[in-house]
């Protein structure tokens, strides 16, 4: 089994928004790739491949939190699966108009459409005093 997503994340509620457009495949393995892998839960791993842009620590964070959060859904719906591959072939974002958290929003939307379930995307609110999006992840606060 491989299959492959496209998604595009985005909010804007002020003068500026969040776009991350990402394109990842999940492959169903009989056991871990050999090359370097992210273990983000049982049986789940992430690989960036070598043509995707290079993240800042806390943006694969954010990305490794958003699988990591969406591991039940995928592991429910391939359960006949020993090991599930997620790598990402490719991340699209303005680096002056991002944050963090919206990889974490990206991954949830791409694990979603490959797993061909509904997704909540966690609500984002500008605040002005601090020009930043204030991201609610309570709903996941239960997945680690």
């Amino acid at each position: 089994m491989q299959q492959q997503a496209h998604v595009w994340y985005r909010t804007i509620a002020h003068t500026w928004g969040i776009s991350i457009r990402l394109a990842a495949t999940l492959s169903d393995l009989a056991h871990p790739v050999d090359r370097p892998s992210l273990d983000v839960a049982p049986g789940l791993g992430l690989t960036l491949a070598p043509t995707c842009v290079r993240l800042l620590d806390d943006e694969l964070h954010c990305l490794v939190a958003g699988l990591r959060w969406a591991a039940p859904a995928l592991r429910q719906r391939y359960p006949e699966s020993a090991w599930l591959q997620c790598t990402v072939q490719h991340l699209l974002f303005a680096e002056t108009d991002v944050q963090p958290e919206g990889f974490a929003c990206a991954m949830l939307l791409w694990a979603g459409a490959v797993g061909h379930y509904a997704v909540h995307v966690p609500p984002a609110r500008f605040d002005p005093a601090t020009n930043r999006y204030r991201f609610d992840f309570s709903a996941y606060a239960h997945a680690g």
